[in-house]
C-alpha cells in the first residue's frame, strides 16, 4: 500500500503517512540507506510543517540535518546533536498539532533508540510522526488524505462500495 499524502494547510509542503514497520524494515534490508533518505524527508517534512505555521522550532534545513547524520557521524558530536534534534523537532509538531502530551513522542527513549537501535528509532519516530499527519489529513488540509476514495464516495452517496452487487437506480428507490 502506497504512503497517503496530504498537503500541509497554509502551505506547500506536502507529507506522507508512512507505514512505520515497512519504515524500519527499509532500513535494515537496505543496510540503513533508506533510514538516510527517511532523515532526509522527515526532517523537510517537519520543516515544511514549521514554514506554514511561522514555527522555527521544527527546523528549516534537512540537508544539514543528514550531513550531521552521515559524514557528522564520523566526528560523532554532530549525529549525537541530530538524532536529539529530531524527536524533539516532532514533539514540537506534536504540541501544535494539539497531541495530548500523555500520547505523544518520548524524545529521550527515541534519541536511545536512534543510538542503538536505528530502525526501532526510525519505526517510532515514524509512528508518532503519523500522529501530526493525520491531524493535518483531519483539518482539511486537502490532499489524499482528506479526500474519500471512489469507493467510500459511492457509499456515502448510498451506493454499495461492491460493484458485483446489483445497484437500484436512485430513481427506483
Amino acid at each position: 500500500m502506497a504512503p497517503i499524502e496530504t498537503k500541509v494547510k497554509g502551505g506547500d509542503a506536502q507529507v506522507k503517512v508512512r507505514n512505520p514497520v515497512n519504515s524500519a524494515l527499509l532500513s535494515v534490508v537496505t543496510f540503513g540507506i533508506y533510514g538516510i533518505f527517511w532523515w532526509y524527508y522527515a526532517n523537510k517534512e517537519l520543516a515544511g510543517l514549521g514554514r506554514a505555521r511561522s514555527n522555527p522550532e521544527l527546523g528549516d534545513n534537512p540537508t544539514m540535518s543528514v550531513l550531521a547524520l552521515i559524514p557528522g557521524g564520523f566526528v560523532v558530536i554532530p549525529a549525537i546533536i541530530t538524532m536529539l534534534n529530531t524527536p524533539k523537532r516532532i514533539a514540537a509538531a506534536q504540541r501544535q498539532a494539539g497531541v495530548p502530551e500523555a500520547q505523544g513522542i518520548n524524545a529521550i527513549l527515541v534519541f536511545v533508540l536512534f543510538l542503538f537501535l536505528f530502525p526501532v528509532g526510525i519505526y517510532l519516530a515514524q509512528q508518532e510522526l503519523n500522529k501530526v499527519w493525520d491531524v493535518e489529513a483531519e483539518n482539511g488540509s486537502g490532499g489524499a488524505a482528506g479526500t474519500l476514495p471512489a469507493a467510500d464516495a459511492s457509499a456515502a452517496e448510498g451506493h454499495p462500495a461492491n460493484p458485483a452487487v446489483p445497484q437500484t437506480p436512485p430513481e427506483a428507490r
